[in-house]
């Protein structure tokens, strides 16, 4: 009988062509046909296409050849002379005024890109080159933080480049665009309840690790819980990489937003029992994201709470219990994220194994209900006095019905952030369980130094959450404070409305 490992491995080689697949491309149908073909008669269960409108960009023609063009460049061009940015370019201290071409090394977390980009069209250069021995698509647009709603193509053009290809002069010129299209989600079986199971398959250049290895692994679990006897719902989205409408910053996960939103607006959402995510979750570095009560106890590496770069947001945010195995931010991971080094020779079959026997171990477990209790009580005993008092409703209302309190609290109280602006302090994207109360030490401490950001913010849906910092001054501990209380109070009387129901 053939064992686990060589199941996944054939799977993934059989899906993974090598090609690079951009959402909403002209491609794009039959590819979603040739995966639920793939996946049909793997899992046994009936697939069908699920249509979604999307932006898709699309490039021409690049010269010179050898750059990789960031999506959301649209046409332009650019020639002059080449400035090399010392420094960390996603801090406006690296940049002075200048013009023609700024090339600078690649940072730590690549997409900081997004950040140099806009740091070097403020400072007054028509184009942006990134050198790297190893070149990636990045995506980058013209909007400061991350929104559903706003945004727009990179002001200038921006593009990776092997070392050595740019001299003292260097020239640009790109032909691009993005267009209105259509893209698809498989989906595949169904039930009254089902245990949802999902990974994506758009991706940039060979796109291996990120993620046709994550569908292989969403496939393999789905047909391990089939033929279980549980219902199951196996979802491939489309749209992950890029491709929300109107060049919304907030790029990524469209294709997951778009569907689990229709099934909430559709009153199906609250019968799905949970979403398993796989995304590059075939490197060494595995770890697990996810709701308290699924994750605790996993024999990984647990990142607290959500994963806010996986489609499993989208679920999550809504009110569906989720766990979401992924490499994100693991070295090895890293190393070939977005590249064309992104192969089947550089990922981890066992690494493949493990996340899906970690996956199938959690969700089909007991929920551990004080797990979440715990995480919320933990928060609020940080608050003050009015926070003790919506601890005590929880606490009441989870021992009543948690499955439904969880729902409803997440969908309350479980929120991406940024702790800072992206624009001033270059925070990155957290997931947090009553952020208001949770950052509340992090911010007085803050506050002690004269070091508080100057707001915290719910990315998104650009809400600011609390402002620590007014005309470049604290605000204070006693005005905090107040902001604190304000919260709590929303929180307390949206939960008191769910409880008189």
């Amino acid at each position: 009988m053939e064992g686990l490992e060589s199941r996944l491995w054939r799977l993934a080689q059989q899906i993974y062509t090598g090609d690079q697949h951009v959402a909403g491309s002209p491609g794009e149908r039959g590819e979603a046909e040739r995966i639920a073909g793939i996946l049909e008669d793997y899992t046994g269960l009936e697939a069908r296409l699920v249509e979604t409108p999307l932006a898709s960009w699309r490039l021409r023609h690049v010269e010179p050849r050898g750059l990789l063009v960031a999506p959301y460049v649209e046409s332009g061009y650019a020639r002059g002379r080449v400035t090399r940015i010392r420094g960390d370019p996603a801090l406006p201290g690296s940049w002075r005024p200048g013009r023609g071409i700024a090339v600078i090394g690649e940072p730590e977390d690549p997409d900081d890109i997004k950040a140099a980009a806009l740091l070097a069209h403020e400072a007054g250069y028509e184009a942006l080159i990134v050198e790297s021995p190893r070149p990636r698509v990045i995506v980058v647009n013209g909007h400061w933080g991350y929104s559903y709603r706003a945004g727009a193509p990179s002001p200038i053009p921006v593009a990776y480049a092997p070392p050595g290809l740019v001299g003292d002069e260097a020239e640009i010129q790109v032909e691009a665009e993005t267009v209105e299209a259509r893209g698809y989600t498989v989906e595949a079986g169904g039930g009254e309840e089902p245990i949802a199971v999902g990974a994506h398959y758009d991706r940039w250049l060979s796109g291996f690790q990120d993620n046709i290895a994550g569908v292989a692994e969403a496939a393999e679990l789905a047909r391990l819980l089939h033929e279980g006897g549980r219902e199951v719902l196996l979802l491939v989205f489309t749209a992950e990489e890029h491709g929300a409408p109107g060049y919304a910053s907030w790029y990524w996960a469209w294709g997951s937003r778009f569907y689990f939103n229709q099934l909430q607006e559709a009153g199906l959402l609250d019968r799905v029992r949970a979403y398993v995510n796989f995304d590059v979750a075939a490197s060494p570095g595995l770890r697990v994201s996810g709701s308290p009560q699924l994750v605790e106890g996993s024999r990984l590496p647990v990142r607290r709470w959500e994963c806010p770069e996986c489609d499993s947001l989208q679920a999550a945010v809504r009110g569906v219990p989720t766990v979401s195995i992924h490499s994100l931010w693991s070295r090895e991971a890293l190393g070939v994220y977005h590249t064309a080094w992104d192969t089947p020779g550089n990922a981890s079959p066992a690494a493949m194994v493990m996340a899906v026997e970690e996956a199938y171990r959690l969700v089909t477990m007991e929920p551990r209900w004080g797990a979440l209790a715990r995480v919320l009580h933990e928060a609020l005993s940080l608050g003050p006095l009015e926070a003790r008092r919506l601890d005590s409703m929880i606490q009441m209302a989870l021992r009543r019905d948690p499955e439904g309190t969880y729902r409803v609290l997440a969908r309350l109280m479980l929120n991406p952030v940024h702790y800072g602006s992206y624009r001033y302090e270059g925070s990155h994207l957290e997931a947090l369980w009553i952020p208001e109360v949770s950052l509340l030490p992090r911010l007085l401490e803050d506050l002690a130094r004269g070091s508080a950001p100057r707001e915290v913010v719910e990315p998104g849906e650009e809400r600011l959450l609390l402002v620590p910092s007014s005309g470049g001054r604290p605000v204070g501990r006693r005005a905090l404070m107040a902001q604190v209380r304000a919260a709590i109070a929303e929180y307390t009387g949206a939960l008191e409305e769910w409880l008189r129901r």
